[in-house]
């Protein structure tokens, strides 16, 4: 027997020498808490415990403590007084590992309902954007007269929707988009089947085991092949493509949806299909033609701003190796583009860092200060972005879908506005083409445009060129209302994005004190678990 348990005996009015006899049923019970969650060792060679809570302990001395207080329990049963230290800790451990239990089982359907919302969202935006993106698109045309004003325009399209005629309603709101979303089904489908087709191919050549030369030139012949096999869908699409937007630019009726025969079928040289084929500029090599004819550049342009197989509709995202970056990854961590040799990576990293300036200074803006524990997957400790030296310090916040649906939203429409600018002269060029080439064919056109042919702005020739070649009052006055008009669909588009947002923030906010207790108090785990009233 050692020093300190002769002592300890002592004190406590045992025999030194009479051996201690107890009962299984006193022995004292494992207790949760103190249970060996890591280790770590010194450089002396001690072997450092730490429980699950990232406490140290030492299981001689947890072990000691016990033996202690059973003998203290066991000299104050005597007198009838008990202290039930071990079954009050043990019941707290069990409550408190229950309480941790509900706790991650709530933050993981809270994750799962995040994932759920953030895709009906992404998938239902472009609704209430299609009338603001058109009407920006019918001025660019020249659809629209600049000369009119804008809130006339607007509330003349607001008229024909009070009338409750569902067909006057689609004409007006969302002409063109039914046979949009049979092209965009179709061109999904196909897309899809590509997709997993060159997957295939990838994965058993990697079987294979070939050499790192052989591996990177059969990439490149697969990724040939996968892009012209995208080139063959838009072509095949391309009555339907063509169709639709002449619907969304108010030039074809909306009805029927499906373009006619004579678009799909080349019979003649005066056909649909051989005047949208004519070359905008005579040139003498014919090949060179048909890529500058409507047809060429608006394959180009579908293809430029469409991703097969992605929900974010980033434009050119299968051209560039850049990665598109996370909400909130910092800058540094990115690595910047050379203009020369990537430059559709080089416009999307300066459009990162637009939105995550404003990002952050709209307040969204969070790192990461490292996990509390490796078991709470949905929680993490952040600080906010230019506020680091806050008045609590490090918070701790949930880390789920759902908390982060309102600043993912908002990065989305900020990128989607952003490149929406940029590409405005090219949408200006191919739009113009399709307008002017539609008039040149013998199809069914909206009653009331037929007047229109004069008013459409030239593809190329357009008020760029007019200030070039003669610079004067009255052009400079048409090329301000011009600028005005876009603008203010611009700002359309802006107050739009806004208003969704703030839906988007209503809603993820309704749900998470309604259905996942946000704004308690007290953290549920902390003892049992309970719901707010």
């Amino acid at each position: 027997m050692g020093r300190q348990r002769f002592i300890t005996r002592m004190a406590l009015g045992r025999s030194p020498y009479q051996p201690f006899e107890g009962n299984k049923d006193d022995e004292t019970p494992t207790v949760r808490g103190t249970e060996v969650h890591n280790t770590t060792t010194t450089t002396d060679g001690y072997v450092q415990r730490f429980d699950i809570k990232g406490n140290p302990i030492n299981p001689a001395t947890e072990s000691r403590n016990a033996e202690l207080r059973h003998a203290q329990n066991s000299i104050l049963a005597l007198v009838g007084v008990v202290e039930g230290l071990e079954g009050k800790q043990r019941v707290r451990e069990d409550d408190d590992c229950h309480g941790r239990a509900q706790w991650q089982e709530l933050l993981s359907d809270e994750n799962e309902y995040g994932e759920a919302l953030d895709l009906l969202t992404m998938s239902a935006v472009y609704l209430p954007l299609f009338y603001s993106i058109w009407l920006l698109r019918r001025y660019q045309t020249g659809v629209n007269d600049v000369g009119r004003p804008f809130a006339s325009i607007v509330a003349s399209d607001m008229r024909a929707i009070l009338k409750g005629e569902w067909k006057g309603v689609y004409a007006v709101l969302f002409p063109g988009m039914l046979a949009s979303l049979c092209a965009g089904t179709v061109q999904l489908g196909a897309a899809h089947i590509i997709d997993t087709v060159t997957r295939s191919c990838s994965k058993q050549y990697w079987a294979k085991r070939r050499s790192s030369l052989h591996l990177e030139r059969f990439e490149r012949v697969l990724a040939f092949v996968e892009t012209a096999a995208y080139g063959l869908i838009q072509l095949f699409l391309l009555p339907l493509s063509f169709h639709t937007t002449a619907q969304c630019l108010l030039l074809a009726p909306p009805w029927p949806l499906l373009p006619p025969w004579s678009l799909w079928r080349r019979t003649d040289p005066l056909s649909p299909r051989s005047i949208i084929w004519r070359p905008l500029i005579e040139v003498p090599l014919p090949l060179i033609g048909r890529l500058l004819s409507p047809a060429a550049l608006f394959i180009t342009w579908n293809y430029l701003l469409t991703e097969p197989l992605a929900i974010d509709g980033v434009p050119f995202a299968h051209l560039t190796t850049f990665p598109p970056p996370e909400l909130n990854t910092s800058s540094s961590r990115v690595t910047k583009p050379i203009l020369f040799r990537d430059p559709f990576g080089w416009i999307r990293y300066h459009v990162y860092t637009v939105r995550s300036s404003l990002i952050t200074g709209a307040g969204w803006g969070v790192k990461s200060v490292g996990n509390r524990s490796t078991e709470n997957h949905f929680e993490t400790n952040i600080v906010m972005e230019g506020n680091a030296q806050t008045k609590y310090g490090v918070s701790h916040h949930r880390s789920t879908h759902l908390t982060h649906l309102p600043a993912r939203f908002q990065g989305a429409r900020i990128d989607e506005f952003l490149y929406r600018v940029l590409l405005l002269p090219l949408d200006a060029l191919v739009l113009r083409a399709v307008a002017m080439s539609y008039f040149a064919c013998p199809l069914p056109k909206v009653a009331g445009c037929n007047g229109l042919s004069t008013q459409l702005y030239p593809p190329i020739s357009g008020w760029l060129y007019r200030l070039v070649r003669r610079l004067d009052v009255n052009t400079l006055r048409e090329a301000g209302r011009y600028a005005n008009k876009i603008g203010l669909c611009l700002a359309l588009q802006a107050a739009v994005d806004a208003t969704l947002f703030a839906g988007v923030y209503a809603s993820v906010r309704f749900c998470g004190i309604r259905q996942f207790h946000w704004g308690l108090m007290k953290r549920p785990g902390r003892g049992s678990f309970t719901h707010p009233p």
